[in-house]
């Protein structure tokens, strides 16, 4: 599991709002290197009629699911997630989802390419000794499916770090890349 939250509120739920939905995701295993449960919690959420069309009395959450790529699938196997949800005072099971592993992952090229780009290109200042992040972004075109790795180098002279690289974050990714992160912490 690793990213997550509301997706549609229908119109009867004024007095709901997505940014305070707080979420929790954690590991049940015994290594704790994956996160395999996702807790939503949606606080007080409130129903004034408006109208009566079923689908404005729904929220709908969603969940972006990743199978490890360590071998721990095979293809061909079989896989199901379960959902549970309180909702007053009734505890549901959701419907079991059952899922089967296709093939091995793959790129998918489209037409457009993906970017780098720096997020400030003007030159930038720096003292010596001081630590600065350089930010930069890079842009998945819609519909693709990329491998994507990023390298820092510092620069040299005589064979010689003058400038050397401390750190590499992934600070965040959008809403459109569901799985950005190999050990999401939301």
């Amino acid at each position: 599991m690793c990213l997550g939250g509301v997706w549609f509120r229908g119109r009867n739920y004024p007095c709901f709002s997505p940014v305070q939905v707080d979420s929790n995701f954690s590991s049940s295993g015994s290594n704790g290197n994956r996160n395999d449960s996702a807790v939503y919690n949606l606080g007080l959420v409130c129903n004034t009629f408006v109208d009566n069309r079923d689908e404005e009395n729904k929220v709908t959450i969603r969940v972006a699911m990743r199978p490890t790529d360590d071998g721990s699938v095979k293809i061909k196997e079989n896989f199901a997630v379960e959902g549970f949800a309180t909702v007053g005072s009734h505890h549901k099971k959701i419907d079991t989802v059952k899922f089967t592993i296709a093939r091995e992952a793959e790129q998918v090229e489209t037409g457009v390419n993906a970017s780098v780009k720096l997020v400030n290109p003007e030159n930038i200042p720096i003292r010596i000794h001081q630590r600065l992040w350089i930010p930069f972004n890079i842009t998945i075109p819609i519909d693709a499916v990329v491998k994507v790795e990023a390298e820092a180098r510092g620069y040299h002279k005589k064979d010689r770090a003058v400038l050397t690289v401390h750190n590499m974050r992934l600070v965040s990714g959008g809403v459109n890349i569901p799985c950005p992160m190999l050990y999401p912490q939301p």
